[in-house]
């Protein structure tokens, strides 16, 4: 976990000489896992936009279906990665829009139906 050190000395930090090389074979398959399933969504279809967010999901585990803590942080810096530099690519206007919209519309219907959200319960099987 980061503290206020690492905050204050990131800035400072990137002016000097690394302190070591770390392996960063695990933190690329992530990154590469996490780009295929962005880059396969339709983004105009709700159903493919949610089998995204199941795949990514899904890669936090490993094949023995284990959660790996190495694996949640390879991805939520992958995923961080590509929000920032979304966010990034937006005019300030849009930005700002994007964030009151989340803020004001989004949000807000989440937290007027926060104690009823639907669900399927997709392992019952009909007939049977």
């Amino acid at each position: 976990m980061f503290n206020a050190d690492d905050f204050d000395k990131l800035e400072d930090s990137m002016d000097t000489m690394p302190d070591g090389l770390l392996d960063a074979s695990d933190y690329y398959e992530d990154m590469e896992k996490v780009t295929d399933i962005l880059s396969e969504i339709d983004y105009d279809d709700m159903v493919s936009r949610m089998h995204g967010m199941m795949k990514l999901m899904n890669i936090i585990y490993g094949e023995d279906g284990g959660l790996s803590s190495d694996r949640v942080n390879g991805v939520v810096i992958a995923l961080s990665f590509h929000a920032v530099n979304i966010l990034n690519s937006l005019e300030d206007e849009s930005r700002k829009e994007y964030f009151d919209f989340t803020k004001n519309d989004v949000l807000k219907q989440i937290k007027d139906e926060v104690s009823s959200l639907p669900y399927w319960d997709l392992d019952e099987t009909d007939g049977e």
